[in-house]
């Protein structure tokens, strides 16, 4: 009766053994593997407005931000239709201040800075608009560019879509 006991108990444990092992064992594997880590799918935001995307570009001499700072960047407008499009965005710039460390409260976002935009494209074409801001970046915050549809229709929606962020805080250590 003993030896069916001790057989009873090990086969139980190595079938629980087994099961773990085959579910866990792909994270095992996978722990020190970056190829088959979850990335992120966009690389470049695009705003779409009917036929004509829209994206941000940075120009060369420009790919960092501090306080002080007037951002410039470079808004792309291409039709992928086969007919002359017309399409009227708006680019906003935002500042949320980053709150003091024992704080409760969420930093304050405001509009820093914003520019309409119409743009006329015919079939396939790709045009660039240089934009500057002409303001400067605030100390101590995150600075958000976001993209929106200034003419609607019915059942189109009008959210921001983020096209670029960056920030000028500064590290604080907590006081102690």
């Amino acid at each position: 009766m003993k030896a069916e006991h001790i057989k009873t108990i090990v086969t139980t444990a190595a079938a629980t053994a087994a099961i773990a092992l085959a579910a866990l064992w792909p994270a095992f594997l996978n722990g020190a593997d970056d190829g088959n880590a979850v990335t992120p799918s966009i690389k470049t935001p695009r705003f779409v407005q009917g036929t004509v995307e829209f994206t941000l570009a940075l120009p060369d001499t420009q790919q960092t931000f501090k306080a002080g700072d007037e951002p410039a960047f470079d808004l792309v407008a291409v039709n992928t239709g086969d007919q002359p499009a017309t399409a009227a965005v708006e680019a906003v710039m935002m500042s949320t201040t980053v709150p003091p460390p024992r704080s409760r409260t969420p930093g304050r976002q405001m509009t820093v800075w914003h520019e309409p935009l119409t743009v006329v494209l015919g079939p396939h074409e790709t045009k660039t608009f240089k934009t500057e801001t002409n303001t400067a970046v605030p100390d101590n915050s995150k600075m958000s560019i976001y993209l929106h549809s200034v003419t609607q229709s019915p059942g189109e929606d009008s959210r921001l879509v983020s096209m670029l962020s960056f920030s000028t805080a500064t590290d604080v250590q907590p006081s102690r």
